[in-house]
């Protein structure tokens, strides 16, 4: 399972870490091995906690080798000119940030909207050097999270829909779990399918390695843990309430002041980006406490790591 897999990786780690240990003990004169310094050994602790916290916090995962949308192909989204770079988390309004920063980094021959040119304001594609996205160098981090419970429900409506219309997320790959056939379904057998994937889930554990059902932590490490963590950033929204405002106040934060581009992907009277035919109502899916603490289980580490993260539909539940 994942988490024997992730056990064993992380006693590996500690094994080569103390045969490493070992090894430059071993190598040094004997009265300078009797002389462990107290910084050797804090830090000794230091990385013992850090795997404790790590397997405290960590969620059941489970492997779909067929998913192509993996977390290790993200990367932060910049606009260098303004040094701002941002964690865009997908299930949480990605497709819109990446239009909003391809037209402000004046990238002419990106597509707009769903599923096309992700890729186009990240560091490799705008010649910036990782190294020197520092805080030192003027840069500054955001990230916007969702509620967890509405992120997944989001991702379950995304891709693991067949016959309803072309706007579908690699639906055979990236659902990892039985399809919904949305043309033929009820509502009620819709809410049933929902529902029993969010036991296979916490059974089995969700799909760690797929963008869509990886948790946001998860999203966060791989842009970086150390300045994208919810203490370090510089900006963090949430996916609710107005967005037009908060994403006009991220981006006055470095300067940058045209509203009117910001509206034409935040307009401030609707709710912009693709849609799916669940998006119309969470509660009838999730209407019961099995399943809400399903998704709370699903993903545990996000409600620990990302205070108030579920303050949008799991909290006033």
């Amino acid at each position: 399972t994942g988490s024997e897999l992730h056990r064993a990786l992380v006693v590996e780690a500690m094994s080569t870490l103390l045969l490493s240990l070992l090894l430059l003990l071993s190598a040094a004169p004997p009265a300078a091995a009797l002389r462990i310094s107290e910084e050797d050994v804090a830090r000794e602790q230091y990385e013992e906690g850090l795997v404790r916290e790590y397997n405290k916090n960590f969620s059941l995962y489970r492997t779909c080798n067929k998913s192509g949308d993996k977390v290790s192909l993200l990367a932060p989204l910049l606009i260098p000119e303004l040094k701002l770079a941002f964690c865009y988390i997908p299930k949480a309004a990605c497709s819109q940030f990446k239009d909003l920063f391809n037209h402000i980094n004046g990238l002419p021959n990106s597509t707009r909207g769903y599923g096309h040119d992700y890729n186009g304001s990240m560091w490799n594609r705008q010649g910036v050097n990782p190294p020197d996205m520092t805080r030192e160098n003027g840069w500054k981090y955001a990230a916007f999270t969702r509620d967890p419970a509405l992120r997944y429900f989001s991702a379950f409506g995304d891709v693991c829909q067949v016959g309803f219309g072309a706007d579908l997320d690699d639906a055979n790959t990236s659902c990892c779990g039985p399809l919904v056939n949305t043309s033929s379904a009820t509502r009620e057998e819709l809410i049933a399918d929902f529902k029993a994937r969010v036991r296979y889930d916490v059974a089995e554990g969700r799909p760690g390695i797929d963008q869509h059902w990886a948790s946001q932590t998860a999203v966060l490490a791989n842009c970086g843990w150390e300045v994208f963590n919810p203490e370090n950033l510089d900006y963090w929204g949430t996916l609710s309430g107005d967005m037009n405002s908060q994403v006009n106040e991220m981006m006055q934060m470095v300067g940058y002041k045209n509203s009117t581009a910001i509206e034409m992907f935040f307009p401030p009277d609707r709710t912009a980006g693709h849609t799916s035919k669940l998006d119309d109502g969470p509660l009838d899916f999730i209407d019961d406490l099995e399943t809400l603490e399903g998704i709370v289980k699903i993903f545990a580490d996000d409600y620990r790591l990302l205070p108030d993260v579920g303050c949008s539909f799991t909290e006033p539940l």
